[in-house]
């Protein structure tokens, strides 16, 4: 069903999951098109996008889930790694410890933020 958000999700996981990642930027888009305002939809579409070598429509796209949701620690996390990939260092830095602050040090993606600040002297 082309407008199942369930199914459209798990379709765009299991394409990412299988390193498939324009097919999964597809059905993310698809799913963000429904429903244009969750946040998770909106981060694993822009996450598909920096997989597939899109850096700044992921930029674009984790700019638009930060505005709707400004404390969304996931988005904070995947747009300091996207800073990170284009060089934007004090951004990514910025970004990284908004999402310590947020998630917290027990958050499972934790481990990088900090792996990552360090990696840039931070």
């Amino acid at each position: 069903n082309p407008k199942d958000l369930a199914a459209l999700v798990q379709l765009g996981n299991m394409e990412f999951d299988a390193q498939k990642f324009d097919k999964a930027d597809e059905y993310y888009g698809r799913a963000l098109a429904l429903d244009p305002t969750n946040p998770d939809v909106g981060t694993d579409y822009a996450t598909a996008l920096h997989q597939s070598g899109r850096d700044l429509d992921a930029l674009k796209q984790l700019d638009t889930v930060l505005k709707e949701r400004p404390g969304f620690h996931t988005a904070l996390f995947n747009r300091g790694v996207v800073l990170q990939a284009i060089g934007r260092r004090s951004d990514a830095i910025a970004d990284f410890r908004a999402y310590l602050k947020v998630a917290g040090p027990d958050d499972r993606r934790a481990a990088d933020a900090r792996a990552a600040l360090q990696q840039m002297g931070a």
